[in-house]
Formats: C-alpha cells, structure tokens, sequence
C-alpha cells in the first residue's frame, strides 16, 4: 500500500478509530485498526464488537492495498 493523505486528517480518523479497540483481551481484530486503501481514498475502520467506527479519507493511492495495524502501537 502507498499512498499520500493529508496529515491532520489521518491523525483526526486513526485516534477516533483507536477508541474503538479493545486494549487489553480480544483478538488482533478488535484491538487493530484496519486500514484499506483503493484508487481514491483510505478506508480506516475499528470494533470492539459492541461498537465500530469507520471512516474514509479522500487521498492519492498509487499502489491499493489493506492491512491490519496495532492500535497501540499505531498511536503511541
């Protein structure tokens, strides 16, 4: 995946997104945010299974792809 976004943006969406993991038990799907990018835009989505978030940012994808990345790790 490679891409460029706006900086701020993208900061905004990954911190509203890891409010939704679950920090301690779980699996790696409830405490990672999934990241998915096509032609236009970057899809950012959270669970903790009871709630979920997700959002897309317009941005310049030059290669699509998705991954799941660590919350904590992510943020920190």
């Amino acid at each position: 995946m490679l891409l460029e976004i706006n900086s701020k943006l993208l900061a905004t969406a990954l911190k509203i997104a890891s409010k939704m993991t679950m920090k301690t038990m779980g699996t790696s799907a409830t405490k990672c945010i999934m990241l998915e990018a096509d032609e236009k835009a970057l899809k950012i989505s959270a669970t903790n299974l009871e709630v979920s978030y997700s959002n897309t940012v317009e941005c310049s994808v030059s290669k699509p792809g998705k991954t799941l990345v660590d919350a904590a790790k992510l943020i920190s």
